[in-house]
């Protein structure tokens, strides 16, 4: 399950490549994601996000989903704001953070152990 909710992830940033976003910020959030460099793509995908990109808001929003399980310290687990980002999106038109929404919030102890945190409940 946690190989495909990356492979979802990836395929939705590869999926508006970054000539068609507005903003050079997102392009160079790209570049700094696809360098490992998690905190710095944050950093550049937050205006961009703000300013109503689409793109930037899924990918906030899979960012904060994930947190350290996927990004390390770099980016936290805070899922208060990957359901504010996907849901920004999901408004917007996005059917990637529509899924990824419905996900969330019809199998969150699932959710959670497909990225190897435990349920809040436990």
């Amino acid at each position: 399950m946690k190989a495909r909710c990356v492979c979802l992830f990836i395929a939705a940033a590869m999926a508006f490549p970054a000539t068609v976003l507005a903003g050079g910020d997102v392009e160079l959030a790209m570049e700094a994601y696809e360098r490992s460099h998690y905190a710095e793509s944050v950093r550049l995908l937050r205006p961009a996000a703000e300013g109503g990109d689409l793109h930037a808001q899924e990918m906030l929003g899979f960012m904060h989903l994930y947190g350290a399980a996927l990004y390390g310290a770099a980016v936290p687990r805070d899922p208060d704001q990957a359901r504010y980002w996907l849901e920004r999106a999901a408004a917007a038109g996005s059917s990637v953070a529509t899924r990824g929404l419905k996900w969330i919030k019809g199998q969150p102890a699932r959710a959670e152990a497909s990225i190897g945190l435990r349920s809040r409940s436990e």
